[in-house]
């Protein structure tokens, strides 16, 4: 894939784990962007989504919210299905509930990190249910739903498939002196997020930083 460039925009990923956020002065140490968790699984709504929303919109940064996967549903198609569209259903709700999916400016975004012992088809079969409802309630060709995830886990528990790569690609890869490698079908990032160890003035504690291939600016 691409390798990074300084004329990219650059932001951060958060959670509940950053705890208060100074926004204004995440916006001054030049993160134009920000994506946020929103929710995780099937009922853990993050406690400071509503108020990172805000503060970060209203400090000037571009913004998208993400749900955390936890694929589960048992052993059946029909149950792990269900179980995809409830955590879509329920991501959309919290989302909803500051502001509506329509009023973000980066696309939706699953993070994707456990098989939770889904084998690869059980798993790509929950991944692509969860895209197609929140793609549904988009209604937005051009912004349809970011998969995150990391080369191994594409290569891996995905078995590197290759019925994703029309999505948007947002890969976590921390080689500083090389780019993420070609996984998925996938031979370019819209996103990448290429460390988890970043310090910005605003949050105490570590965060994640990204970088976003094209210009995001509202």
């Amino acid at each position: 894939m691409q390798h990074g460039d300084a004329y990219n925009a650059f932001g951060i990923d958060v959670s509940d784990f950053q705890g208060c956020i100074d926004w204004v002065q995440v916006a001054s140490a030049k993160k134009s962007f920000a994506y946020i968790r929103a929710s995780s699984g099937s009922n853990l709504h993050d406690s400071t989504f509503a108020t990172n929303w805000q503060e970060a919109r209203n400090a000037g940064l571009t913004i998208g919210a993400y749900h955390n996967a936890e694929p589960g549903g048992g052993s059946t198609d029909a149950g792990i299905i269900s179980d995809a569209q409830h955590q879509a259903a329920f991501f959309l709700d919290v989302v909803d509930h500051s502001g509506g999916i329509q009023g973000y400016d980066l696309p939706p975004a699953l993070a994707l990190s456990t098989s939770n012992a889904l084998n690869p088809q059980q798993l790509l079969l929950w991944v692509e249910h969860w895209l197609a409802d929140v793609d549904a309630a988009v209604r937005n060709p051009a912004q349809i739903a970011m998969l995150y995830s990391d080369s191994n886990f594409i290569l891996t528990a995905l078995q590197n498939t290759t019925r994703l790569s029309h999505r948007p690609l947002w890969i976590a890869y921390y080689n500083a002196n090389g780019a993420p490698p070609t996984v998925g079908g996938w031979n370019r990032w819209t996103a990448w997020q290429y460390s988890n160890q970043g310090r910005v003035a605003g949050i105490n504690g570590l965060v994640d930083l990204d970088e976003w291939y094209t210009h995001v600016a509202r």
